[in-house]
């Protein structure tokens, strides 16, 4: 048997996933999701909710003096980053080599790299692109002085033009990278004071994945957190060991938790200005977890961004092998599972134009192309039918497609972007 060698091509009927192989993907631009421009399981975008959910962050920022560099890592999309751009976002998070140097491709001058950075390869990218471009501000982590010095020895190899930026990073027991206390990230303020190619910048932490403290709570957990990279940086600060900049960065507000960072940060003051940067990176699209302060937070008098979820992916109702289960053509290989299953929200019978709430399902778990739907008494499901699912965690949704379509309240495509991961 001859072995296939070539790439698909568009001849032979290739169609990103969720686009039918009988017309160009671009042609869909215009045209219905429920028309026979799709071939389902598809993702989609709600436009206007994307809009509202921007503005909504843009305007809780700025009421509260802070910036914001969205993690790009959710959705890798320069339709995205250009959209958040023109909005008003003040740069960009990353947390991998690849995905900075991704972003660097796609245009973005300012990134936050919110991991240590070790690698040979990358530290020459890093020193090569400051040198060419004089305008790109990168900022890395460090959170050890044996991370110092392995910085520090590989830029001196290149020969830099300028020195490289780095924020302390501050951790928590159990928790991934950073220091783990005050003194820990004294000592690496110190290092770096030191060093002739890094330059400290400020301090940094992410607090969404904090555990709860013995006998409290993961909110407990999350403002102990906080509270340490505020009184590191007091401390560093009076140290002197921010004298080779001319403002100090304190960033942290991941999309659960931020409303606790702008409370710690804002009534912050030290020997330079501060620049405050929130990274919440899924506030565009939101989702039917619970991922921000609003699903937290129910006090009207608390100033809070609102958002509504705006990524939704739709299948198709294969078959009912049992009275109580249906299942959809859509799987762990389309959507995200690794917070909460997806959330059936609208159901569009087969043959009908009107869309009605999925009342009575829920989802029991997924396959990889195949998710096995709970059906009540009171709900009503045909094969045929089009069932759209919310999701709990954009991050490990949106890297499940090459292509996703942006569509208007009557869910006709408005855009298409692709994404890079």
């Amino acid at each position: 048997m001859k072995l296939l060698r070539k790439r698909p091509a568009h001849s032979r009927g290739y169609r990103p996933k969720g686009f039918a192989a009988t017309s160009r993907t671009r042609k869909a631009i215009g045209r219905s999701i429920f028309s026979d421009a799709i071939d389902y399981p598809i993702a989609v975008l709600m436009d206007d909710v994307m809009a509202t959910n921007s503005r909504e962050m843009m305007e809780y920022c700025k009421r509260n003096g802070f910036l914001i560099a969205p993690h790009g890592k959710t959705y890798m999309a320069p339709t995205l980053l250009e959209r958040q751009l023109s909005d008003g976002v003040w740069g960009f998070s990353a947390t991998s080599n690849w995905q900075m140097r991704t972003l660097y491709a796609m245009g973005i001058n300012r990134i936050i790299l919110t991991n240590e950075i070790v690698n040979s390869t990358a530290i020459k990218w890093i020193v090569e692109t400051l040198k060419k471009n004089k305008n790109f501000d990168l900022m890395v982590y460090v959170d050890s002085v044996s991370g110092v010095q392995l910085l520090e020895s590989t830029v001196a190899k290149f020969t830099p033009a300028k020195s490289i930026d780095v924020l302390i990073e501050i951790g928590f027991l159990g928790g991934r990278g950073g220091a783990r206390s005050k003194d820990t990230a004294i000592k690496v303020a110190l290092a770096v004071s030191k060093s002739n190619y890094l330059r400290l910048r400020g301090i940094s932490g992410f607090e969404g994945i904090a555990l709860p403290p013995e006998n409290g709570t993961v909110l407990d957990g999350v403002n102990l957190l906080l509270d340490l990279i505020v009184d590191t940086a007091k401390e560093i600060d009076s140290l002197g060991f921010f004298a080779k900049t001319t403002d100090i960065v304190l960033s942290a507000g991941g999309s659960n938790y931020f409303d606790r960072a702008v409370d710690k940060f804002s009534s912050v003051y030290l020997s330079k200005p501060i620049i405050r940067i929130l990274r919440a990176g899924c506030y565009l699209t939101h989702d039917d977890g619970d991922s921000s302060p609003d699903d937290r937070i129910t006090d009207p008098k608390i100033d809070l961004p609102h958002f509504q979820p705006a990524l939704h992916v739709w299948g198709e109702v294969l078959s009912i092998p049992e009275p109580t289960r249906a299942i959809v053509g859509i799987g762990r290989r389309d959507a995200s599972f690794d917070l909460s299953m997806p959330v059936p929200k609208l159901i569009r019978r087969s043959g009908s134009n009107f869309l009605e709430p999925a009342t009575g399902m829920s989802t029991h778990t997924m396959n990889d192309q195949h998710l096995y739907l709970n059906l009540s008494k009171e709900s009503s499901v045909n094969i045929g039918d089009l069932i759209s699912f919310g999701i709990a965690h954009p991050c490990t949704t949106f890297d499940k497609w090459r292509t996703l379509a942006i569509v208007d309240r009557n869910y006709n495509i408005v855009d298409l972007i692709d994404t890079y991961f």
